[in-house]
C-alpha cells in the first residue's frame, strides 16, 4: 500500500514510519510539526492537500496516518475521500476533541481504555482501543550490553518532573481559585501523591470545582470549541501534572536514601534532595535504550492524566531488556503479568520494599526482565499493531 505519513519532530520517534516501511509499504513523509497542535491551519491543510494531489496523478495514497491527531489532516482527507488514521501517543490531546473528530474519514486509535470510553460516549463511531508498542527491529540491532558504564546504576527514572509552569500550570491557576477551592486542591494533591491504590478517585473529587473563572492553559485555538468538558481539560493538563510532579519527587527522594538513584531529564528539577543524581536528558533513539538496559531498576511513574492506559515508557523499557517497576495501571492487567513480566507498586513504601528485594535477588530480577522482554517482542511490536490497524480499517478484505 501507499501511505502518507505526517511526521512530528516533537514526538522524537520515527518508529511507526520505519515499521510501515519494513512491513513492505511505500511511505511518503511530510512534516507537520508547526501545525499539529492547532485546531486547523491553512498552511498545514495546503501541505497535505498538495501531497495527496501529486500522488493522485501517479499512484494515489491508500490512507494518511500520524501519531497523535492533526485536525487539518482530517479535513483534507474528508474532502478528498481518504481515510485518516491517527494513533494517539498522548492522552487527552485537546486538538483531538475538535469538531473534526466527528468526520467519517477518521480511524482513531487510543491507548487508554478510560479515554476510549469517553470518546465513544461522544458518539464517535470509528474509535478503537490500541496499546502502544515497541520497535523490536530497531532495538534488536543495538548492542546494548557493550554500552558505556556511565549508564549503570541501581534505579533510574527517565522523564519530566513537571516543574516548569509551561507544562504544569497549577501554580499559575491558583490565583483564579477561591481560597476554599485552592485549599481543597492542595489537600487532594498531597493526599493522592505517592499512592496508586484508589485509581483516579482524585479526579472525581475535583469535579465540583468552579472552572468558569479559569483561563486557558493551552493555546486559545486548541481550547476553542473543544469537546472536552472543563473537568477533564483542567485536570488532565493542570492538576494531573501537579500530582505527578509530587509522585516522582517523593519516589526519587525516598529511594535515594538507600540506593544509587538518578533521573534523566531536560528540565531543571525542583525539590529533589542532593542524594538524587541529576543527569541531562538522553536521546530517544540512541541513549535511552542504554539507560534502560543498564539500570537495574527502571521506574515508570505514570502521568496522572493517563487514567488506565500503558505509557510508551513501559514498552520502551521491556523492549530494551530492562527491569521495570511501575505504578499500578488498570490496562496492564490485560497485557502483562505482575511479578512475571514486571513488578508493580501501589505506594512509596511498597516501592521501597520491592526495590530493595529485587536489588538483593538478582536471579529473580533477571528472570522477570527476560520474561518481559520476550513478551513484548512476541506480542507487542509495531508490526503486530500495524497488522491490527490494517485489519480494522478493512484493507485486508
Amino acid at each position: 500500500m501507499k501511505i502518507l505519513y505526517l511526521f512530528n519532530r516533537g514526538l522524537m520517534t520515527p518508529d511507526l514510519a520505519m515499521s510501515l516501511i519494513m512491513a513492505g509499504h511505500q511511505v511518503d513523509m511530510i512534516e507537520n510539526y508547526e501545525c499539529s497542535y492547532v485546531i486547523d491551519d491553512e498552511v498545514c491543510r495546503n501541505k497535505i492537500a498538495e501531497a495527496v494531489l501529486r500522488a493522485k496523478n501517479e499512484m494515489p495514497y491508500d490512507f494518511v496516518i500520524s501519531y497523535n491527531y492533526v485536525p487539518s489532516a482530517a479535513y483534507v482527507c474528508d474532502a478528498m475521500g481518504l481515510l485518516y488514521i491517527s494513533w494517539m501517543y498522548d492522552s487527552w490531546q485537546p486538538t483531538l476533541y475538535s469538531e473534526a473528530i466527528k468526520l467519517s474519514c477518521n480511524r482513531i486509535f487510543v491507548f487508554d481504555s478510560a479515554e476510549f470510553k469517553y470518546i465513544k460516549n461522544l458518539g464517535v463511531e470509528h474509535v478503537y482501543l490500541l496499546p502502544l508498542a515497541v520497535n523490536y527491529d530497531r532495538l534488536g540491532e543495538m548492542d546494548l550490553a557493550d554500552a558505556d558504564a556511565i549508564y549503570r546504576c541501581d534505579i533510574s527514572l527517565l522523564g519530566k518532573l513537571y516543574c516548569d509552569e509551561s507544562v504544569n500550570g497549577y501554580n499559575a491557576m491558583k490565583m483564579y481559585l477561591a481560597e476554599n477551592e485552592r485549599q481543597k486542591v492542595d489537600t487532594i494533591i498531597w493526599q493522592t501523591a505517592g499512592s496508586w491504590r484508589d485509581g483516579a478517585t482524585w479526579f472525581d473529587e475535583l469535579k465540583s470545582l468552579d472552572y468558569t473563572k479559569l483561563p486557558n492553559v493551552d493555546t486559545a485555538d486548541a481550547r476553542k470549541n473543544c469537546l472536552l468538558t472543563d473537568d477533564i481539560y483542567y485536570t488532565s493538563i493542570c492538576f494531573a501534572r501537579a500530582i505527578t510532579q509530587r509522585d516522582r519527587t517523593l519516589a526519587l527522594n525516598s529511594l535515594a536514601q538507600k540506593f544509587d538513584t538518578r533521573i534523566y531529564t531536560y528540565e531543571k528539577p525542583i525539590g529533589l534532595t542532593p542524594a538524587v543524581a541529576i543527569h541531562d536528558g538522553v536521546s530517544y533513539m540512541e541513549e535511552m535504550p542504554k539507560v534502560f538496559f543498564h539500570s537495574r531498576i527502571n521506574l515508570n511513574i505514570s502521568l496522572r492524566s493517563i487514567f488506565t492506559g500503558i505509557p510508551l515508557r513501559v514498552f520502551d523499557v521491556m523492549g530494551s531488556g530492562g527491569f521495570l517497576m511501575s505504578n499500578r495501571q488498570k490496562d496492564m492487567d490485560g497485557l502483562f503479568i505482575d511479578g512475571v513480566d514486571y513488578v508493580s507498586f501501589d505506594s512509596i513504601d511498597d516501592l521501597n520494599d520491592k526495590a530493595e528485594y529485587y536489588l538483593n535477588h538478582e536471579d529473580e530480577r533477571i528472570k522477570i526482565l527476560t520474561h518481559g522482554y520476550r513478551k513484548v517482542c512476541s506480542y507487542h511490536t509495531y508490526q503486530h499493531r500495524i497488522k491490527e490497524i490494517i485489519n480494522i480499517c478493512g484493507f485486508n478484505k
